[in-house]
């Protein structure tokens, strides 16, 4: 075809309907040729148009239409047109009322047309027939071409003749004259096929707007004199038009945007030209250099060629090699221009050396440069239409993209030069000496392709035709230098051949090997040509089918729908031809749910024969069915919840964002929630949260995941950091509230803002609780309460309406990345400020390191090569910033490495070639070096933005040879590290557009069609010593692009892994979760019967019936996706708590319905605005409680009073006992050498045997006191009289310094299912034994020897109190009681068992009495975890026997009928602070809040202090006083050390790690042990110390 254009090739009227070919320039490796690329079908009025970039390659190809674009999946009906996708590449036409058969191939970026007519029809309806096909002598038709006398039908009838004045020589113009008479002419639809499919290499140019520009570096300019031209369209005034530098010297010229004039603008001057550019008109200019007086020329053609000249001098900076950059000033240069952005056309640029002339300057108007043009150095035509790259073919600097984000865009061209450029048309081939060789391997390819289609083409009349096509098979090859030109020839032939014979067997079936393009066209594959249309065959030659078809060999298609077979969404059941529709697609009717409960059960899933998965299933919506939508019945407060990729907003959707980075969850007034998303180890398309930052005023809340135990939680508040142990009762950090008091859940609260975090292997996860005031300001990721949750996903820029069903996710998840990645970090960890991208993990080789990568088996001998990574050099040294090192080598058979030296490129393969093309350090690069066997390689370095080439280098590298690729090395430096990602081989050479997009699609094929992929090595493992390959092979029965094997590599010495920020496309959604798909092995029917379970638990089933099918099925399905990488526990867990929650908050249900719900059931109670007002019962409460104190206070003064007068009667049974005692006990001091240790704690009870030496509590560990001063101590007591209620324990004590106890259903930290209701365990606490008091003997009362008598089950008595009491006051005065004690010297950790609920308390007062210590003690009624528990049954010591809060019936609610197991409790006064202790005449009472009210009755440690609730009670220590006038202020200490805590407000603090410790806060003087008894009447309160 010698023109380009649109043209008629076959028009029939008889059936309504014209074939027009639309011919463009396609480009190979050598030449540019013409070609078809694209058809027209006109039927009934209505045009169609095919273009070879319609076709998928795959299963479908797209029509164009002057309205909405049709989809050809299996059968499309145009009319009385049948469309009919025979193969991946081939559509067969067939039309109503004939036999004619038309196909249309697309082959190597090409189509290929045939058309079949019977010759019985082509005889009947020569009346109609007209085209360029149609001649029935086209020999005779192009000759006579020029005389109007000679008609189709007369070349037909053979009644021509033509006269000698006006017939054509057999010529190339001939032909065009011929063809030129059959144009197309329905310009209007020409210009919609060109918007979308703008013609290659035809007049095109580049469209500038919004500062986007072209750049080439490199630019040898000519020695002396050279004249620059450009054309230049303008659309509005101002922007820079070109900029010339060199080494920060620059020379910009300039539309000046104020004063609307050009411009030459240079470092040190400004040169107002005073000439204007015409708007919306083509502007010719031209830069003059005249070398000899150092002056720039300005020449300005206006539209008419009318030109006006400007001189200034300027700087020569035009001796050495230069970057030219056209629409913008060059990236990196400092230059002061305020010129706006240009916007408009620029074509047709290019350099001349001829010595200066004016005069030809002005001639030279719009001429036309060719090749072969004189005295031209550089031309860019801008003629491409397509890619990134503008070529210069002489010198190979070519112009690319300043951003390739921000690209210029090809447009057509209406710049009317003065002659129309020649097309490198084909030209019949000549035998010379330069293509001798050449010539004869395209003969004998040629050859031996005709002689295979001989072979199996039998009787057939194509024998004639053979040798024209073998011509043409030899031109193609010749012309192109591309195989698959020839493979576009035999398709033809193969397609006549059919027409011919109405033979289905393809005579080219056998060369399926000899041509891979013929293997796509014939839908063929493996070494026996084995028919496999829409599938490919496994290891085994069984033909897999694609997902939208079935059969044997996969031609038959399921039910197609307006997306596809299947719609696709779900897979065609390769036996019946149904549809197995995804989960998500299982019909409206229906839910995810629905269908898991079916699958598990082994029954038929029910869909219909013709069902295509077009409905989306329950509450699901989108284009895809990737949100799934409910409406909260909530409207004064909103919920939000997040972990890993599922996310649900305050308006109730819910989807998955699986992009990583840091967002903002939630900003509003002066709160900000943010959130750090790591990529998961071994899958780019996964993510966990590694941490939550929470901002208020001048507090920051850090809560980080740890996967190996307990997450860290850090506050950092007016300047000060504290770390956050377990447990933690609530405190407040200025306005924020933290508590870490109940298992694994911290719970952070800013007024009305509520947020719960738990740790768990898939990282944290987070759910929060907003009022309404504040959910409709957020400007976070959970949306705004007050907008649609369209609104949420919408990006900035989009003026579109968005609708429900249009919406996708990986728009969704475009614009949440754009809009909520916050402009400023809150994140603690190094990764918050850092931009990480779905590129998975990278590796780090550390200086002076190598890694070897080895042991894989690709295809070898390739002819075309191209490899690509992602790399970035780190430098060590503050002083070098530019790099030189070895980046990588390849094994290719030689060594092919990739250095930088000085900053510099060098690509060195049995030599080196530099490349011009600068590397920095810090920065991610894309290198794709490409290579053919005819020795022309190309390079190309991609960031983000900027594109930098070397295109093609300008030496020919290893012409001839082959490429094994057998190994790979990654060096770094001493001075340098190197980090690596994404590295990728195929067997082809590749453009730079190729490579744009391959840097774009991370670590696999590009594109379902990438068949050329050898392998590829992601670097995702995020840890160890081994990587892993994926590689792509042709070998027996696999077709190329297949999966072959994913082989694990051990790396050589270890490397650094980290979340990698190379520049990839984001990944928003990790795909569909569906058990239906070709390649998917993996089995989900456990983790579906799992996660199923947690819907019938029976706070769910009771109480959440309310909740809608759409959070349901969202956290069903994160359940059964994170199954196996969570564990069976974990993943059951994450659901049910997210259900419980989601279910009491945004759907209103009653939290203290919930059986051992955790998280806010006391706090609504409190708040509660429903029942009765909150402040008179308060005051009442307060009035009764006065009434039973003034009650109680009278009691007691009655029995003290008795007491006194027993009290003289004892006194001589006393002393006599007592000095009995005293002659066997000498010293009466507590000696703190003697004092128990066990795990970071001390204890005073000691149990004396009968030798005297004091022995440790049977749990102690047996070391001394490290506060011990080394002395012995002698017992001043007999042990029986000395026991303390904590030897009587059956086990040692559990607490919340104890390690956590595992649990039987978690791998780690604390099971929220643990103690909900069905199908849990709960874990058994460890209890403590204590002896049931008894009453005091009458014997005791009476008798003066104490000794022998049995006190089995029964409690010390008054009377030996007042022993001790005694023993204690004849000690000497210095001696101290131990400091009290912290609440943990250890690590903190959470039990891993079922959390209580928080036990708050009313006022109460109970009486001590020290005389009698068996007296009556008041008791409050106990509702477990709304009111205060009643008074425990005390030991003759007055020490409170505790109760478990576990129940008899074995929930965790602990009622009023609790087991009598748990922790020592002791009466806790909850009036006023302590005032004072022995020796005072009024009552102590303590002080003690934890959370919002005091429990009136607290557990106590071994020495008596205060737990403010234990590990089961969610509290800290309280601690106690020391007794002695010298008791410490301070202490200091090692971690295992005890130390001081704070007394004051009502919270605990460690000083670990050698830290000093606080001052001990004294609440009460603390006066020294009272004397010895005496037996003169003590006026005395005889109070308890405990």
């Amino acid at each position: 075809m010698p023109l380009k254009g649109y043209y008629e090739l076959m028009s029939l009227d008889a059936l309504g309907i014209s074939l027009h070919g639309r011919f463009g320039v396609c480009e190979s490796s050598n030449a540019l040729h013409s070609c078809l690329i694209g058809f027209v079908v006109e039927h009934n009025g209505t045009e169609y148009y095919i273009s070879h970039d319609g076709y998928d390659q795959v299963s479908s190809v797209q029509i164009m239409t002057a309205g909405e674009p049709l989809m050809l999946y299996g059968e499309l009906q145009l009319g009385n047109i049948t469309l009919e996708l025979e193969s991946k590449t081939t559509i067969k036409m067939k039309v109503e009322g004939s036999d004619m058969v038309i196909k249309l191939s697309s082959i190597s970026e090409r189509l290929m047309a045939t058309v079949s007519l019977p010759r019985a029809e082509f005889d009947a309806y020569q009346p109609t027939l007209d085209g360029i096909v149609t001649s029935c002598d086209t020999a005779v038709a192009v000759t006579a071409s020029n005389c109007s006398s000679v008609t189709r039908q007369a070349i037909c009838d053979k009644t021509h003749s033509v006269a000698s004045e006006c017939e054509l020589p057999q010529t190339k113009d001939s032909l065009a004259a011929y063809v030129s008479k059959k144009m197309y002419t329905n310009q209007a639809f020409m210009d919609i096929v060109e918007k979308k499919y703008l013609s290659p290499l035809a007049p095109n140019c580049l469209e500038y707007s919004n500062g986007n520009g072209m750049t080439a570096a490199g630019i040898t300019l000519p020695s002396s004199d050279f004249a620059l031209e450009m054309h230049v369209k303008p659309k509005t005034n101002g922007g820079v038009l070109m900029t010339y530098d060199k080494e920060g010297e620059y020379l910009v010229l300039l539309n000046h945007d104020v004063t609307n004039q050009l411009v030459l603008h240079t470092a040190t001057k400004n040169f107002f030209t005073g000439l204007k550019l015409a708007q919306n008109k083509w502007n010719q200019i031209s830069l003059a250099w005249r070398d000899d007086a150092g002056v720039m020329e300005l020449y300005l053609a206006d539209d008419n060629g009318i030109s006006t000249v400007y001189a200034a001098e300027v700087p020569d900076l035009f001796d050495s090699k230069g970057t030219l950059t056209l629409g913008q000033v060059t990236p990196g240069l400092t230059a002061s221009i305020a010129a706006g952005d240009f916007n408009g056309h620029i074509d047709e640029v290019r350099i001349w050396s001829r010595p200066h002339n004016p005069n030809v300057i002005t001639d030279n108007f719009r001429v036309t440069v060719t090749d072969m043009t004189e005295d031209v150095s550089h031309n860019w035509n801008f003629n491409e239409g397509m890619g990134l790259s503008a070529y210069e073919k002489s010198s190979g600097q070519n112009f690319v993209p300043v951003n390739v984000e921000n690209a210029p865009k090809w447009v057509k061209s209406d710049l009317d030069l003065a002659v129309d450029d020649d097309l490198d048309a084909p030209q019949m081939t000549k035998q010379d000496a330069e293509n001798a060789a050449a010539l004869a391997n395209a003969q004998a390819q040629c050859a031996n392709l005709i002689s295979e289609f001989s072979l199996n083409a039998i009787a057939s009349d194509m024998n004639t035709l053979l040798a024209v096509y073998e011509a043409l098979c030899v031109q193609e090859l010749m012309n192109s230098n591309d195989t698959d030109s020839a493979a576009a020839i035999m398709v033809g032939m193969a397609d006549l051949y059919g027409g011919l014979t109405n033979d289905t067997n393809s005579p080219i079936q056998g060369l399926c090997n000899v041509l891979d393009s013929l293997s796509l066209f014939l839908g063929v594959s493996g070494s026996n040509c084995t028919s496999c249309n829409f599938g490919s065959l496994d290891e085994s030659g069984t033909c897999m089918c694609l997902d939208s078809h079935w059969g044997a060999s996969c031609d038959d298609i399921c039910p197609v729908g307006k997306l596809g077979a299947c719609n696709a969404r779900g897979v065609c059941d390769i036996q019946s031809g149904k549809c197995n529709c995804h989960p998500r697609h299982y019909t409206g009717g229906n839910t995810v749910e629905d269908f898991w409960k079916k699958f598990v059960s082994k029954k038929s899933m029910g869909m219909k024969d013709d069902y295509t998965c077009a409905s989306c299933s329950g509450d699901w919506v989108g284009k895809e069915c990737e949100f799934s939508k409910i409406t909260p019945k909530s409207t004064t407060e909103f919920t939000g919840m997040v972990y890993g990729s599922y996310l649900t907003t305050f308006d109730g959707m819910s989807l998955l964002h699986a992009a990583p980075g840091t967002y903002s969850l939630f900003k509003a007034s002066d709160v900000e929630v943010q959130a750090l998303f790591e990529p998961c180890k071994g899958n780019h398309a996964c993510r966990l949260m590694s941490e939550l930052a929470i901002a208020s005023g001048t507090t920051l809340v850090h809560i980080q995941h740890n996967p190996v135990g307990n997450m860290s939680v850090v506050v950092k508040h007016n300047g000060k950091t504290e770390k956050i142990e377990y447990p933690h009762n609530v405190k407040s950090y200025g306005k924020i509230d933290v508590a870490w008091s109940e298992g694994p859940f911290v719970k952070v609260q800013q007024e009305s803002i509520k947020i719960i975090t738990y740790d768990s292997p898939i990282g944290l996860i987070t759910h929060g609780r907003f009022p309404s005031s504040q959910a409709g300001a957020n400007n976070g990721m959970f949306g705004n309460s007050a907008n649609s949750w369209l609104k949420t996903i919408k990006c900035p820029d989009d003026t579109t309406t968005l609708k429900e069903d249009e919406v996708t996710s990986q728009y969704a998840g475009n614009c949440i990345r754009e809009n909520y990645t916050p402009s400023k970090s809150i994140i603690d960890h190094e990764l918050g400020s850092e931009d990480i991208t779905s590129a998975g993990f990278s590796m780090t080789v550390q200086s002076g390191g190598e890694i070897s990568i080895g042991g894989f088996d690709l295809q070898q001998e390739l002819a075309d090569f191209t490899v690509g990574f992602w790399v970035k050099v780190e430098t060590l040294s503050k002083k070098r910033s530019i790099p030189s090192l070895t980046i990588m080598t390849l094994d290719v058979g030689s060594y092919l490495a990739f250095k930088v030296d000085s900053g510099e490129l060098v690509v060195d393969w049995n030599g080196e070639y530099r490349t011009d093309i600068l590397v920095s350090t810090d920065k991610w690069y894309y290198l794709a070096f490409t290579w053919a066997t005819d020795g022309k390689a190309s390079v190309y370095l991609i960031t983000e933005t900027q594109v930098q080439v070397k295109d093609p280098l300008p030496d020919l590298i290893n012409t001839g040879l082959k490429v094994n690729l057998t190994g790979i090395n990654i060096t770094a430096s001493s001075t340098e590290t190197v980090t690596v990602d994404c590295v990728r081989t195929w067997k082809i050479k590749k453009s730079l557009t190729n490579a744009d997009a391959d840097s774009r699609t991370y670590c696999g094929p590009t594109s379902p069609t990438d068949t050329a992929l050898l392998l590829a090595i992601p670097f995702d493992e995020g840890e160890g010593n081994e990587t892993t390959m994926t590689i792509y092979n042709e070998v027996v029965g696999t077709t190329a692009g297949h999966i072959l094997d994913n082989v694990a590599i051990n790396l050589t010495e270890p490397v650094v892994w980290k979340p990698s920020n190379a520049p990839v496309s984001s990944i928003s959604s990790p795909g569909p979760l569906t058990v239906y798909h070709r390649s998917n092995t993996h089995d989900y029917t456990q983790a579906a019967i799992n996660c199923l379970s947690v819907l019938d638990n029976e706070n769910i089933t009771k109480h959440c019936e309310v909740l809608p099918s759409g959070i349901r099925d969202h956290l069903l399905e994160a359940c059964i996706r994170e199954h196996d990488r969570a564990g069976k526990e974990e993943s059951k867990n994450i659901m049910y708590s997210s259900l419980i929650f989601y279910c009491a908050t945004a759907m209103k249900v009653d939290e203290c319905k919930f059986k051992g719900y955790f998280y806010f059931c006391d706090e609504t109670a409190e708040d509660s605005s429903g029942g009765f007002p909150m402040w008179i019962i308060g005051v009442a409460a307060g009035i009764l409680l006065l009434l039973i104190l003034l009650i109680i206070i009278v009691i007691r003064l009655k029995k003290k009073k008795k007491e006194n007068q027993e009290f003289t009667e004892q006194q001589d049974e006393i002393n006599q006992q007592y000095q009995m005692l005293h002659s066997k006990n000498t010293n009466t001091r507590f000696n703190k050498s003697r004092l128990a240790y066990y795990d970071n704690r001390e204890t005073s009870f000691v149990n004396s045997g009968a030798s005297g030496a004091g022995r440790v509590s049977a749990w102690s560990n047996g070391r001394d006191s490290a506060m011990s001063d080394g002395r012995a101590s002698q017992n001043t007591i007999s042990s029986r009289f000395f026991e303390s209620p904590m030897m009587f324990m059956s086990d040692e004590p559990s607490g919340p310094n104890r390690a956590r106890s595992q649990t039987p259903t978690s791998s780690r930290g604390f099971s929220p299912l643990s103690f909900l209701g069905k199908g849990t365990v709960s874990p058994t606490p460890t209890s403590i034994m204590v002896d049931t008091p008894g009453n005091v003997p009458d014997t005791y009362k009476s008798k003066k020897d104490f000794t022998g008598v049995k006190t089995e089950g029964k409690g010390t008595f008054s009377a030996v109190s007042k022993l001790l009491d005694k023993a204690r006051k004849e000690a000497p005065a210095e001696s101290p009681h131990p400091a009290p004690l912290q609440a943990s010297a250890g690590p903190n950790t959470y039990p891993k068992g079922p959390m209580f609920k928080k036990r708050e308390s009313a006022v109460s007062l109970a009486s001590i009495n020290m005389a009698k210590r068996n007296s009556a003690s008041s008791m409050a009624n106990n509702s477990f975890g709304t009111t205060s528990p009643p008074m425990s049954p005390t030991d003759t010591q007055g020490d409170f026997i505790s109760f478990s809060p576990t129940g008899p019936s074995g929930d965790s609610s602990g009622g009023r009928n609790a087991n009598l197991k748990g922790p020592v409790f002791r009466h806790r006064d909850s009036s006023a602070s302590l005032s004072s202790l022995a020796g005072s005449s009024s009552i102590a009472l303590a002080n003690d809040t934890v959370g919002t009210t005091s429990p009136l009755l607290s557990p106590i440690d071994e020495h008596g202090n205060f737990l403010g609730t234990s590990s089961q009670f969610g509290g800290v220590l309280s601690p106690r006083p020391s007794f002695g006038a010298d008791a410490p202020t301070s202490l200091t200490g090692k971690r295992g050390t005890p130390n001081a805590a704070f007394l004051g407000d009502g919270n605990s603090s460690s000083a670990l790690d050698g830290e000093a410790a606080a001052p001990w806060k004294k609440l009460a003087p603390i006066p020294r042990l009272p004397p010895p008894l005496s037996r003169k009447k003590s006026n005395v309160d005889d109070l308890d110390m405990i």
